[in-house]
């Protein structure tokens, strides 16, 4: 009795397994041929975030998000005045990594001139 369960148990394992490899195959394969011609900015906007404005961005710097998902390599952070530490924390960060740009609330605009200077 125990046999044919194990059996049909290692089945469905493999089943899995192999359906699992091919839909990570087919993720991959569209997944570059969108990336690689899309033009994509990542823009976070943040106020008063000093809590958790480090870990957001020590994490999308780590798992490597910046330069698999964005076309410009470059994470752009607007700070809207933040009445906390915000600013301080995000300035010490763009010192560390270099794909960080910063920003205040008065030069938000800038991001989008920037970006469509480097569409056309």
């Amino acid at each position: 009795m125990l046999h044919p369960l194990f059996k049909f148990i290692v089945y469905l394992f493999a089943v899995y397994g192999a359906l699992t490899l091919v839909l990570s195959i087919l993720a991959a394969v569209r997944g570059r041929s969108f990336i690689s011609g899309a033009k994509v900015k990542v823009i976070l906007v943040v106020k008063d975030a000093e809590e958790y404005i480090e870990y957001i961005v020590r994490n999308a710097v780590k798992g490597d998000f910046i330069s698999r998902v964005m076309s410009g390599n470059n994470l752009t952070i607007i700070d809207m005045n933040s009445s906390d530490r915000t600013a301080g924390i995000l300035n010490e960060l763009k010192k560390e990594y270099e794909c960080l740009d910063v920003l205040g609330e008065q030069e938000k605009d800038k991001v989008f001139s920037d970006f469509n200077s480097r569409i056309s």
